[in-house]
């Protein structure tokens, strides 16, 4: 399993339309890509841990999709879909963290370290 995971933080200044516009593509892209095996979505929760104060940057939502393996990510990051969500994507956003993860169950982990 391969996980895409991408923080974000939107510009201040977005118009609803242009928030609107970012939002479409993202749907459109979550909806319509078949390779994506789970697609979820959310707003950071800050308990008032230590961790919270310790990030240098914020960003208020995640997006987290799942594929079978790297080639599906692949396939998914050259769809025309992604293509469209990339552009608004990089618009909106004032700044954004993408990394990709090489997922196992926990019982793994020893096979990680």
């Amino acid at each position: 399993m391969i996980a895409h995971i991408v923080l974000f933080r939107p510009q201040a200044g977005l118009t609803a339309s242009e928030r609107d516009t970012f939002v479409g593509a993202l749907e459109h892209a979550l909806t319509n890509i078949p390779l994506i095996k789970s697609a979820r979505v959310g707003r950071r929760v800050t308990l008032g841990r230590f961790y919270d104060q310790e990030n240098n940057q914020d960003f208020p939502f995640v997006a987290i999709l799942e594929f079978e393996h790297e080639a599906a990510l692949k396939e998914y990051l050259a769809h025309p879909a992604h293509k469209t969500l990339g552009e608004q994507f990089y618009y909106a956003a004032d700044a954004a963290l993408v990394l990709d993860f090489e997922m196992f169950d926990g019982d793994r982990a020893k096979d990680l370290i």
